[in-house]
């Protein structure tokens, strides 16, 4: 069996998300997408091994455990369910056999009979598929006392509601009726008011009463092997589309393009057309990794694409396989960007480095001619001062000769008179 890929939420679109939506929805949309309850393949699996052991409990000696499991109907959650179960019996359970039924003709007094689904929202269909198969029980069977296991291990409080009264209504006694530990999910209506949600879902066309309680009453909730449809939840939030008047204006335009069609004013072709450049500019943040490349489409709920498609539909070998490829070259180019990023800032490390060389050294140069020009005054002052100092010993030379020293008094003059010299010629 293909272990589904890992649906985790992409947090950058989330931010955008927020970041896109209208203000005065903001705060709303924030409290909506933190009530994204993601259940990863991994979760998944442990808690579905953890209810199991309690199952085992209930089982008789020497018996198999039944599930039941509605004929031909191999691309629903329940079989999906019944392949799980099936695998972990394989590694977990050897010795104890898990034996699907659909009209229960092997089933025995006090025998376990599982009913069982990956989730349950509302619990319209699983009563209706109870309650189906209790009414075609005869009454025989139904006296032999058979223990009934619901095995939801995703479970709403009206789910779980109908599903008991699905039993108690074909006169099934509570006593027989077991209920495997479960995870409750809340409905939308616990984390928005009924005001939030009506200024909220007026970005998506949704403006009837009636129908924004609808909306309250569906779940957000996802696995990685399935995202519900608009039955149960949202699809039009998974798939990103920002409430904001931009959008809206979008929708609007999509709506008079789909009324021209159905008034038969323009073909196929023509409304297809439309919708492709209508759509063009509409702002979507897909919210679940591996969904990111889902078609636009208009909000109706009931046209919105699915993301990720179950393991047991027939599409999704041609889902993962382009969402794995696409998946592959967006994280190339984010390779390539890397590079090029790294390049680029070596590049510029390099040149910041080289303008700081040329930097110092035209400064090293400049010191150095400033230096040289320090240097070459000295030389020049040194120079004039040894031709003074050769007048000055030539005069007192002659001085001496042309003026005998008699007393000490003209050679005190003497010395006063070269001390003037030598003063004027610094």
């Amino acid at each position: 069996m293909i272990e589904p890929l890992d649906h985790k939420i992409n947090e950058t679109n989330k931010q955008l998300f927020i970041k896109h939506s209208a203000d005065d929805v903001q705060e709303a949309v924030i409290t909506l997408l933190n009530s994204i309850m993601h259940i990863s393949y991994k979760t998944f699996i442990e808690q579905i091994e953890k209810n199991l052991k309690e199952v085992i409990s209930y089982r008789p000696e020497d018996r198999p455990i039944f599930i039941y499991i509605k004929p031909y109907k191999k691309n629903k959650s329940s079989f999906y369910m019944y392949l799980l179960i099936e695998k972990i019996f394989s590694y977990e359970y050897i010795g104890i056999k898990l034996k699907p039924t659909a009209n229960f003709s092997e089933v025995l007094e006090n025998d376990i009979v599982l009913f069982a689904d990956d989730c349950v929202y509302s619990g319209i269909q699983m009563y209706d598929t109870i309650d189906e198969v209790l009414k075609g029980l005869n009454n025989n069977i139904i006296k032999k006392q058979i223990k009934f296991i619901l095995f939801f291990p995703y479970i709403s409080e009206k789910g779980m509601e109908r599903i008991l009264r699905a039993f108690t209504q074909n006169l099934i006694d509570e006593n027989n009726l077991i209920k495997i530990n479960y995870i409750k999910i809340l409905p939308l209506s616990k984390y928005l008011t009924m005001k939030d949600a009506k200024n909220l879902f007026k970005y998506y066309n949704i403006k009837n009463d009636n129908t924004v309680k609808d909306e309250l009453s569906k779940y957000l909730i996802y696995f990685d092997h399935k995202l519900a449809d608009f039955v149960s939840t949202l699809p039009y939030i998974f798939n990103g589309y920002v409430p904001n008047q931009h959008n809206l204006d979008i929708l609007d335009k999509h709506d008079q393009n789909d009324s021209k069609y159905r008034d038969k004013i323009i073909t196929k072709e023509e409304y297809d057309d439309n919708k492709k450049k209508i759509l063009e500019n509409f702002v979507q943040f897909p919210l679940i990794t591996y969904c990111e490349s889902i078609e636009k489409k208009h909000q109706y709920i009931n046209e919105n694409e699915l993301c990720p498609v179950p393991p047991y539909k027939e599409e999704y070998n041609d889902f993962r396989v382009k969402v794995t490829a696409e998946k592959a070259e967006e994280e190339e180019k984010q390779k390539q960007k890397k590079a090029e990023e790294k390049q680029k800032k070596a590049a510029e490390d390099k040149a910041e480095e080289e303008k700081d060389k040329a930097t110092e050294d035209k400064a090293a140069a400049d010191k150095a001619a400033e230096d040289k020009t320090e240097a070459d005054k000295t030389e020049e002052q040194r120079k004039e001062q040894r031709k003074a100092e050769e007048k000055a010993a030539k005069l007192f030379k002659k001085l001496l000769i042309k003026t005998p020293i008699q007393s000490l008094d003209k050679l005190n003059k003497l010395n006063n008179l070269l001390y003037q010299y030598f003063n004027m010629t610094k």
